[in-house]
């Protein structure tokens, strides 16, 4: 018989910090969804050293922020409170009830049983947005642009920095130019 191998989650405040903005998108609280993960021996499997994949719970956990758009919506476009790049939102729209949640997860360089919790939240998409400095080959960018051009996060006033509102997309000429470096490495 082949002996399980234990993976250890190691929860930062950093992470705690970063899932501040998550907080209200939960009905079960995600400190909760982490020890069920671990009692069920999901991050038993782990293996890379970036990990994103989606749970499915028998019960709700939460409210994904993630809605679809058709270009009719008003959207604008600004930073989440404690990030980095812009986000774009989209006003008018629910949020609804999932039983899924997404958990993204980097290995310890020192440790390949360890793993840090990056982020998690209800919903099923594990995209990453534009600006985000790991996308590092052209068809992952070229996906994560289609995929943002017809997808929006629901604004939700507590957990936007709304001193950094814009209507107009902040990264299009820098995705141009990232595009194009990117042709240049491949």
């Amino acid at each position: 018989m082949k002996k399980k191998t234990h993976k250890k989650i190691i929860i930062t405040n950093k992470f705690i910090k970063h899932m501040e903005v998550h907080r209200n998108s939960f009905i079960v609280p995600y400190t909760k969804l982490i020890d069920i993960c671990n009692n069920d021996g999901t991050f038993q499997n782990l293996t890379k050293s970036l990990e994103a994949f989606v749970v499915e719970f028998p019960y709700n956990i939460g409210f994904s922020e993630m809605v679809e758009i058709n270009g009719d919506e008003e959207v604008f476009y600004a930073k989440r409170i404690g990030r980095s790049i812009y986000t774009k939102f989209v006003v008018g729209k629910q949020n609804k009830e999932v039983n899924k949640c997404v958990i993204c997860l980097k290995q310890n360089q020192a440790n390949n049983k360890e793993y840090f919790l990056i982020t998690m939240f209800p919903g099923e998409y594990t995209v990453r947005e534009p600006e985000d400095t790991t996308i590092k080959d052209i068809t992952t960018l070229k996906a994560t642009l289609k995929f943002w051009q017809n997808h929006a996060l629901k604004f939700d006033l507590e957990t936007v920095d709304t001193s950094t509102i814009v209507k107009e997309c902040p990264y299009k000429h820098s995705m141009l130019i990232k595009i194009n470096q990117l042709k240049l490495q491949n």
